[in-house]
């Protein structure tokens, strides 16, 4: 019966944004686990650092038209600031996050950084969808949202690890994208929880004019997820062995 609802939601959704285009502004929240905590406050350089603090002068931006979704950091604070540095980093966020839902493609380029040169890439994956609804709701921003979980394998220093992810959509509100690069729901992502990091709406601004969203545009070499993590594990390697 859960799944039936989910595709009925998920096919009214899909009509109704067709002609539809909107401007989406979230805030970000970041509380690590108290030992996480710790570890980063002795870091050489790190002691004053307060990522709850450097995660409140960061705003983000979610436009979509039709089909398309771009996802953006309102960048220029976290270049001078170490507190919201330290919170970007701790985000998940990777770039300018372009989402399409025909083909069900995320993309994004690389991070310009110690491992890679500006633009080097553009890494795409299927968009996200290993969603679970749940019946738990909420009130966010006077809209009714309800809760979604989903679950996915990561590469981490232990080896794979199984990390969740919740959502909470708003079907009064028919569109399938949200933060950082999660869609396919049925309505708008209004909250998005990663597990340090939290993604929450500020502000809803729909049909707004908002120029066509082209990810075509995006320069680099195309490659998988999968092989975006093995380069970085590669050249991170290389990196540490030269030490």
């Amino acid at each position: 019966m859960k799944s039936i609802k989910f595709i009925i939601l998920f096919l009214i959704s899909t009509l109704s944004f067709s002609q539809k285009s909107g401007k989406i502004e979230y805030s970000l929240f970041v509380k690590l686990r108290e030992d996480i905590e710790e570890v980063v406050k002795n870091l050489k350089g790190a002691e004053d650092i307060s990522l709850s603090e450097g995660a409140e002068k960061l705003s983000f931006v979610l436009e979509f038209k039709n089909s398309d979704s771009k996802f953006y950091l309102i960048d220029g604070i976290e270049t001078k600031d170490l507190d919201a540095k330290m919170a970007l980093a701790w985000s998940k966020y990777q770039n300018v996050t372009y989402c399409n839902l025909t083909d069900k493609i995320v993309c994004y380029n690389n991070k310009n950084n110690t491992f890679f040169d500006k633009e080097e890439f553009v890494i795409e994956k299927k968009v996200f969808d290993s969603w679970e609804l749940k019946n738990e709701k909420k009130e966010i921003q006077g809209f009714t949202c309800y809760k979604a979980v989903g679950f996915y394998i990561a590469n981490t220093n232990r080896g794979e690890e199984k990390k969740e992810v919740v959502a909470w959509y708003c079907p009064e509100l028919p569109f399938s994208f949200g933060p950082n690069g999660y869609a396919g729901l049925p309505g708008l992502i209004l909250e998005l929880q990663n597990e340090n990091a939290l993604f929450g709406v500020t502000k809803i601004s729909l049909n707004e004019k908002i120029e066509d969203i082209d990810s075509t545009k995006l320069k680099g070499k195309k490659i998988t997820a999968e092989e975006y993590s093995k380069i970085l594990r590669e050249r991170a390697g290389i990196i540490m062995e030269g030490r």
